[in-house]
C-alpha cells in the first residue's frame, strides 16, 4: 500500500498546481477477465469473470486533458480447462485465483473536449474519453496445480516444480490503457463505462511460468461503470464572484453585470456588445447608430439616412426591402432577383419589359405565351398546339420537304411539291400512294410497274417476268409437245459408267441441252426419275437409281437451275418399260426420265 500512498502525493501535488481546475472523484465496480499462461495469450478468458472494484480521483486541467488517480481492487481467475488446443491443455487443467490492489496515474484525454459555462460541462449524451497510465499491482495468487496430472514431455514435472516453488512476488509495475464514454446525468454527477486492459511485469500473475509460456508477462482486463461527482468550485478570472454565479467566468468584470466586464462604460457588457471598445447604443447591439434606424453604423450601407433592416439601413420608398438607389422600380414593390421590379405573371420577365406583363410566358416571346414551345408567340402562330417553324408561320412540316403539314398529303414522307408533298421513289412521275410499284419504274398503263418481257402483263402479274409468254399462261411460255419428246430423248441418251452414279462423258452434253430447256420454261418444276434393270440385288438397284437421279439433279443445279425447281427420286428396277431378259431390253429399261409440272 505504500506504492499506492506515494501514488496519491504525487497526484495530490499535480492537484494544488492546477487549483483553478475542476476535480471529480468517483467509485467504479465491474468484471475482471485474465490472458496468460493458461491461455496462451490467445484472447482473455471471458469465461472466467471475477469482481472488480475501485476509486478514482479526476483533474481536469484543460477542456480535453485532465490527471487521474485510480485504485482497483479485486479478483482475478483463470482456468485452462475452456482451451482444447494444444491437446495436453485440456489433460492438464490448471486453475488460478489471484487478490490483487493496484494504484496507477494517468492521463485521460477527452476525444470531444467540452465549453465550461459557470465553471460546468455542458451536459452531452455522449462524451468518449481514452487514457493511459502506470503504476504498481500488488497481487497474492494461489494456484491449483491439479495433483491428478500426470506430466508429460510437453510439460514436464520439472517445469511444474519449479513454478511451485518460485518465491512471491512483489508488488509489480503495471501498464494501463483503454477508453470509455461518460455521460452528465446533472451539473454534479457524472455516469460512466470504461474498459482498460493491464499489462502486469510479472509472469506470476497466474502463478504458472516455466510450466507455460517463460518470461511473458501476464494480462488482465477491467470493464465497469463508473460513477463520478464534482466538487470543486472556482474562481477562474479572480473577480471575487465564483464562477457558479459569474456570468463569464474567465474574464473580469463588475459585480453589477454579475462578473462580465464591459471595456467601452455604455451599459452593454462586453460578452453581447458587437463594439465592446467603442460606446454605442442597445438597439444596435453596443455599437454607434448615427441615424438611429437600429443599424450599427459599421452594417449600415447609408449610416446618415434611416432604413429598413431589409433595405441594409437605406431608405425603400415602395417597402420591397431592396434601397432605393439599387431598385429599377423604386415606386413599385418588385422582387430581388428583378432588381426591385413587379412581375404579375411570374415568368421572370419584369413587367416593363414584358409584352404580356399578365400572361406567363418565356423571354424567347417577350414574356407572351408559347404553349408549343416554338419559339413563337400563341398571338401569330397559326399552329399554336404543335412545334413550328417561322417560314411556316408556327406550323410543322414533319418531313422536312418545305410544305407544311396543312398542305402535305403525305406530311410524314419527304416528297414533291408537285405532287403536295408525296414522294415518287422510283421517279416514274407516278406518286407513290398511286404507284403499284412504288420502288420499280413502269408506266401508267400499269399503275408505275414494269413489263420487263414485254408480253402485256406487268412484272407482279406475270409468273415468268424474264420470259415473254401469253396472258393465259401467266406470261409464262406454252410448253409444246416437242419439248416434251426432246425431254424424253434425252432422258434416253444419258448415260452411267457400269455399276456406278458417275455420267459418262458424252451424257454431260445432253445435260446441258436439258438445262437449256428449263431455263427456258421457269414456271416448270422437274421430277427427274431413276431407273435400272433387273441385274443385281434390288436394294443394290434402288439405291443406284436414288444416286443416278440426284446425280443429274447436283449437275444441272451446276449449270444454273433453281434448287426449289428439281425433284430427284429413284425407282430402282420396279417400273421396266421393256423385257429384262435380253441386253437389248436391259438398256432401255436403265433410263433417266424428266417429267415437268407446270407452276401455279
Amino acid at each position: 500500500m505504500k506504492y499506492f500512498g506515494a501514488l496519491l502525493g504525487v497526484a495530490l501535488r499535480l492537484s494544488g498546481l492546477l487549483a483553478q481546475t475542476t476535480v471529480e472523484i468517483g467509485a467504479m465496480g465491474g468484471f475482471t477477465a485474465y490472458a496468460g499462461d493458461l491461455n496462451e495469450h490467445a484472447y482473455y478468458d471471458y469465461k472466467v469473470r471475477e469482481i472488480g472494484y475501485g476509486l478514482l480521483l479526476r483533474q481536469h486541467f484543460s477542456p480535453s486533458f485532465a490527471l487521474r488517480i485510480n485504485y482497483l481492487g479485486g479478483k482475478v481467475a483463470g482456468d485452462e480447462s475452456h482451451f482444447s488446443e494444444p491437446y495436453w491443455r485440456a489433460e492438464r487443467r490448471f486453475k488460478f485465483s489471484s487478490q490483487f490492489h493496484e494504484g496507477s496515474l494517468l492521463l485521460e484525454w477527452d476525444l470531444l473536449g467540452y465549453r465550461r459555462r459557470n465553471g460546468w460541462r455542458f451536459r452531452k449524451i455522449f462524451g468518449p474519453y481514452v487514457f493511459a497510465g502506470a503504476g504498481y499491482n500488488y497481487f497474492r495468487t494461489t494456484t491449483d496445480y491439479n495433483d491428478s496430472y500426470q506430466p508429460n514431455p510437453s510439460v514436464s514435472a520439472e517445469r511444474i516444480l519449479a513454478d511451485k516453488q518460485a518465491p512471491a512476488p512483489p508488488p509489480t509495475p503495471v501498464l494501463h490503457f483503454g477508453g470509455g464514454f461518460k455521460w452528465d446525468l446533472s451539473r454534479y454527477w457524472l455516469l460512466g463505462f470504461e474498459l482498460g486492459m493491464r499489462s502486469v511485469f510479472s509472469d506470476y500473475l497466474d502463478g504458472v511460468s516455466i510450466a507455460g509460456i517463460p518470461n511473458n508477462r501476464d494480462w488482465f482486463a477491467f470493464a465497469g461503470i463508473t460513477l463520478s461527482h464534482r466538487i470543486r468550485y472556482v474562481d477562474s478570472d479572480r473577480d471575487w464572484i465564483p464562477n457558479r454565479r459569474d456570468k463569464c467566468p474567465l474574464s473580469p468584470g463588475p459585480r453589477k453585470y454579475r462578473g462580465c466586464p464591459d471595456a467601452d462604460g455604455d451599459g452593454i457588457v462586453d460578452d453581447v456588445d458587437d463594439c465592446p471598445f467603442v460606446p454605442g447604443v442597445p438597439s444596435a447591439r453596443g455599437c454607434p447608430d448615427a441615424d438611429g434606424d437600429g443599424i450599427q453604423d459599421s452594417l449600415d450601407l447609408c449610416p446618415r439616412l434611416a432604413g429598413p433592416p431589409a433595405a441594409c439601413g437605406c431608405p425603400d420608398a415602395d417597402g420591397d426591402g431592396i434601397p432605393d438607389f439599387e431598385d429599377r422600380c423604386p415606386h413599385l414593390p418588385g422582387l430581388h432577383h428583378l432588381d426591385g421590379c413587379p412581375d404579375a405573371d411570374a415568368d421572370s420577365i419584369p413587367d416593363p419589359y414584358d409584352a404580356c406583363p399578365y400572361l406567363w410566358g418565356p423571354p424567347l416571346t417577350f414574356g407572351c405565351p408559347d404553349a408549343d414551345a416554338d419559339g413563337i408567340a400563341d398571338l401569330i402562330d397559326l399552329c399554336p398546339d404543335q412545334p413550328g417553324a417561322w417560314i411556316h408561320l408556327g406550323c410543322p412540316d414533319t418531313d422536312g420537304d418545305g410544305l407544311p403539314n396543312y398542305d402535305d398529303h403525305c406530311p410524314n414522307q419527304k416528297g414533291l411539291a408537285a405532287f403536295y408533298g408525296c414522294p415518287d421513289t422510283d421517279s416514274d412521275g407516278i406518286p407513290d400512294y398511286a404507284d403499284r410499284c412504288p420502288n420499280q419504274s413502269g408506266k401508267p398503263e400499269y399503275l408505275g410497274c414494269p413489263d420487263t418481257d414485254g408480253d402485256g402483263l406487268p412484272d407482279p402479274d406475270d409468273a415468268c417476268p424474264y420470259v415473254a409468254g401469253p396472258t393465259s399462261n401467266r406470261g409464262c411460255p406454252e410448253l409444246k409437245k416437242q419439248v416434251v419428246h426432246q425431254l424424253q430423248e434425252a432422258g434416253k441418251q444419258i448415260q452411267f459408267e457400269t455399276g456406278s452414279d458417275k455420267l459418262t462423258q458424252a451424257s454431260l452434253a445432253v445435260v446441258q441441252r436439258v438445262a437449256e430447256i428449263l431455263r427456258n420454261y421457269p414456271n416448270y418444276r422437274v421430277t427427274i426419275a431413276g431407273h435400272t434393270d433387273s441385274q443385281g440385288k434390288k436394294q443394290r438397284n434402288q439405291e443406284l437409281s436414288e444416286k443416278r437421279a440426284a446425280q443429274c439433279r447436283e449437275k444441272l443445279i451446276e449449270l444454273g437451275i433453281e434448287p426449289e425447281r428439281l425433284h430427284a427420286v429413284g425407282f430402282g428396277q420396279t417400273k421396266p418399260i421393256a423385257t429384262n431378259s435380253t441386253p437389248k431390253g436391259r438398256a432401255l429399261n436403265r433410263r433417266v426420265e424428266f417429267q415437268l409440272t407446270r407452276i401455279d
